[in-house]
C-alpha cells in the first residue's frame, strides 16, 4: 500500500472450526497465511497435525513455532507469486478419502479453489471438514480490471443484502 491508496477492512469469512470427530488436522498455507498457521500451531495444534507450507526461502520456516508432534511438509521456492503453487498437489498427497480429518487452507485464490474442489468432489469430504480461504489472487490486477465496471452494482447488491440482514 502507498499513501493515497484505499484500504478496505472486512470481517473474517472463515475461521478454524474443526469438527469434534476429526482425528487429524491438516493446516496448509503460503506466505500470506503463515501468521495464521503459526497461531494455529501454537494455540490449537491437534495431537495429529500436519502443516503444509509454501515459502520462498528456507528462513521463512523459522517463523513457525516448534511443536514436537507436528509433521511439517515444506515446499521452498514455489508459489507465492513466483511460480504456480504446489499446495494443491501436496494436499492431494496428504488428504485421503478415508480420512476423518479436517483441512484448514489459506493461500492464493486459484489454489484454494482447486483444493476445495479436490477435497469436496474427489475425496468426498463434508463442509465441516474443510475451511479453505483464498487470501490473495495471483492475477489481481487483471481480475480487478475485468470486474471494475461491475463494482458499483455489486457493492449496491452487497449493501442491500447487509441492510436486509443477510
Amino acid at each position: 500500500a502507498a499513501p493515497g491508496d484505499s484500504v478496505e477492512l472486512a470481517h473474517a469469512k472463515s475461521w478454524f472450526r474443526p469438527p469434534p470427530h476429526a482425528d487429524r488436522h491438516v493446516l496448509v498455507a503460503d506466505l500470506a497465511g503463515l501468521p495464521a498457521i503459526s497461531r494455529l500451531i501454537e494455540n490449537r495444534a491437534h495431537r495429529d497435525t500436519t502443516a503444509i507450507v509454501e515459502v520462498r526461502d528456507e528462513d521463512d520456516l523459522d517463523y513457525l513455532p516448534k511443536q514436537p508432534a507436528l509433521r511439517l511438509i515444506p515446499s521452498i521456492g514455489t508459489g507465492n507469486g513466483v511460480t504456480e503453487s504446489v499446495l494443491p498437489n501436496l494436499v492431494a498427497q496428504h488428504c485421503s478419502a478415508t480420512d476423518l480429518g479436517y483441512c484448514w487452507f489459506a493461500g492464493e485464490a486459484s489454489a484454494a479453489r482447486t483444493v476445495r474442489k479436490f477435497l469436496r468432489r474427489v475425496q468426498g469430504w463434508t463442509t465441516d471438514q474443510t475451511d479453505v480461504v483464498g487470501y490473495w489472487r495471483r492475477d489481481a490486477d487483471q481480475w480487478s480490471d475485468r470486474f471494475a465496471p461491475h463494482g458499483p452494482r455489486m457493492y449496491s447488491i452487497y449493501e442491500k443484502a447487509i441492510a436486509e440482514g443477510k
